[in-house]
This record gives C-alpha cells, structure tokens and sequence, in this order.
C-alpha cells in the first residue's frame, strides 16, 4: 500500500512542477498584411513605435488607447511576423513637443 501511495506522490508531484500550457505554445506567425489587417480591424490598434533588433528583424508595438491592448511583433525580412507578446493597460506617455526640454519643470 505504501508503495503505491509514494507512487502516486512521485508522479502527481513530477506534474506539478511542468510548466503552465500557455507558456508551451510558440507564438503564432502570419504574413504581416495578413497580421497587421486583423489588429486594425478586430482590436482598432495602430502602430506606436518600431525598430529594429537586427539588420533582418523589425519589432513593432501596435496598440489601442482606448482598449488599452498592445501586441508586440517581430518582422522578419521575408514578410513574416510573429506575435511576440500581447497584453493590456497600455498607457502611453506623452512627449514634449519638439525644441522643449522634457527634464525642465515648470515654474
């Protein structure tokens, strides 16, 4: 009996320590026209910044303020864009217009 109890243990605590199954999917990849259509028209995102991670690969941050929803992506140079990461609460910081010095505060 004990031995089937420190079985049952072993293999129930073994399961426990997995990772979570979101963490086990592969981020899902499409053309990027394919992509970019479906954040316009199903979450109203726009894109907020890019750049580039290598001469090869372009990140883009779309997002919504009035969803507040974000999606990160990275481009490869044949096309293909990859869901990196995608969240909520997105708030963007405005930013001093140009020639004004955003470290100086108003008197």
């Amino acid at each position: 009996m004990y031995k089937r109890l420190f079985t049952a243990s072993l293999i129930f605590g073994a399961a426990a320590l997995g990772p979570p199954v979101g963490e086990a999917q592969v981020p899902s990849c499409l053309p990027r026209a394919a992509l970019v259509e479906r954040l316009k028209s199903e979450f109203g995102e726009r894109q907020i910044a890019f750049g580039l991670q290598s001469p090869e690969t372009l990140f883009e941050l779309w997002g919504s303020e009035d969803s507040g929803g974000y999606t990160l992506l990275l481009t490869r140079s044949d096309e293909i864009s990859c869901v990196i990461s995608a969240g909520g609460a997105l708030v963007l910081v405005p930013q001093p217009p140009p020639g004004v010095r955003a470290d100086l505060e108003p008197e």
